[in-house]
């Protein structure tokens, strides 16, 4: 099998990524446009303004113009929900039909989530993995239950992933041959990103570190001096659209450029968690965390810490999974116990691939810039704001794509001896297989039923 894996991943990769999508968009017919609902609230009656995700594109589909305010979800820079209304102008226009509105404009946010997983296809093949690597790869990703709850969810996190890659892509896509067209894209989606949710400006630090590596250690003079007028284009294009937004709530409605939206009426939840103790939120998962589906809202000290929560909402998101039948719930925890393995694993990859000489300086600043930003910002966040929905996985989606990479370019591992690298690389590309199979059983099709 790992032999016909390896000769046909030319072929195989793409039929994979095709099924990817034909799931995707049957998941967003059979599920309703609120499956997952990350702040979307009220829909609006046309009257009265409602401030959640649903409200801001019907704000922007009824009065045609951004919002001077800053209430609710209406903080957030305006590129989803622009496009989002643009969907609801063609769907609801002649049919009067709000949810069909909806539930197409969940169509478009999967179709999304389709894109992230190509991405994240054609990064693998950017650093040359290839054979099973690649095939395990693009199986993790196109089975990854993230994406079927970011692409189900209607709001801004699914398309800001995509220009975060397509970013990241575009950039190591450049260095190869220097060229205008790659550096403009490149600069374009990273202010696109931005003008999705501020918070993509996480990568920018990673970004920074490969670029001025590059204008240190160019090879050539006259690529010096052409990169370094790239440099200015890239900052000339991206930089204003991707502070716009903040620049412009600041100045018309006074927002702080740090702004985030307050969480009322949990202060119970935010007391439990500011009390647990740093192991409890930084050290071994809870048990119960381990075992179930759901966050426990009955005892939120089960369910404060973030490596747990992590693994709950990768695979879950929050409550919305199908527990009814008995032996989804036995495979839903197995499938957490390989998740959890699995994340151990391709770690240890990282941390290889970080001490790896093989490994180009700039990949290793770019990836794991963005890594160790996102994941100190992100433990940094859950303390600031103790709260469950905060340790969602959908804020750092970025840490899978430079963890599968590192496992595509596989350096040895510490304990790996040559007589039992070939069984060591089987296990890896079984569990995530394995991973990617069982994700789209367990998870697809108990939430259909």
């Amino acid at each position: 099998m790992f032999e016909k894996l390896e000769k046909n991943s030319k072929s195989i990769c793409p039929a994979i990524l095709r099924i990817s999508l034909l799931l995707k968009i049957c998941y967003g017919i059979m599920v309703q446009f609120n499956i997952s609902a990350h702040d979307l609230w009220d829909v609006s009656d046309w009257n009265n303004i409602t401030i959640g995700n649903l409200g801001y594109i019907q704000y922007l589909y009824q009065f045609r113009t951004l919002p001077n305010f800053y209430d609710g979800q209406f903080y957030h820079p305006p590129l989803f929900y622009i496009l989002s209304a643009a969907i609801m102008g063609i769907v609801y226009g002649p049919t009067k039909n709000v949810e069909l509105a909806f539930d197409v404009i969940q169509e478009f946010n999967l179709v999304v989530a389709f894109f992230v997983t190509l991405y994240c296809y054609r990064l693998l093949k950017l650093f040359d993995v290839k054979g099973m690597r690649l095939v395990a790869g693009t199986a993790f990703f196109a089975g990854l239950p993230l994406l079927y709850n970011m692409g189900g969810c209607l709001n801004n996190d699914c398309l800001m992933t995509l220009l975060c890659l397509m970013t990241v892509f575009y950039v190591f896509k450049w260095e190869k041959r220097y060229e205008w067209i790659e550096i403009i894209k490149a600069a374009l989606c990273m202010g696109l990103s931005m003008f999705t949710k501020t918070s993509a400006g996480l990568i920018a630090p990673g970004i920074a570190l490969f670029f001025v590596y590059k204008l240190i250690r160019p090879g050539k003079e006259n690529v010096r001096k052409r990169i370094f007028l790239q440099y200015a284009v890239f900052g000339t294009l991206s930089v204003p659209i991707g502070l716009f937004w903040l620049i412009r709530q600041n100045i018309k409605a006074g927002m702080p450029f740090d702004y985030i939206m307050p969480l009322f009426s949990k202060e119970t939840e935010a007391a439990a968690l500011s009390s647990a103790s740093v192991w409890q939120r930084l050290g071994l998962p809870a048990w119960y965390q381990m075992t179930s589906p759901f966050p426990d809202y009955e005892n939120f000290g089960n369910s404060a810490n973030i490596w747990g929560q992590f693994i709950q909402t990768t695979l879950f998101d929050e409550g919305i999974f199908n527990y009814s039948v008995v032996i989804f719930r036995v495979i839903a925890i197995v499938l957490i116990w390989i998740f959890a393995i699995l994340m151990i694993v391709l770690l240890a990859r990282t941390v290889s691939f970080a001490k790896d000489r093989d490994v180009q300086v700039s990949a290793k600043l770019l990836l794991l810039g963005v890594f160790a930003v996102l994941m100190i910002s992100f433990v940094k966040f859950c303390f600031q704001y103790p709260y469950i929905c905060t340790m969602h996985t959908r804020y750092i989606f970025m840490v899978f794509p430079v963890m599968v990479i590192a496992y595509g370019v596989s350096p040895k591992l510490i304990f790996e001896k040559t007589s039992v690298s070939a069984t060591v690389d089987k296990v890896e590309s079984c569990m995530m297989l394995m991973f990617g199979l069982l994700s789209v059983l367990l998870y697809l099709v108990p939430v259909i039923l």
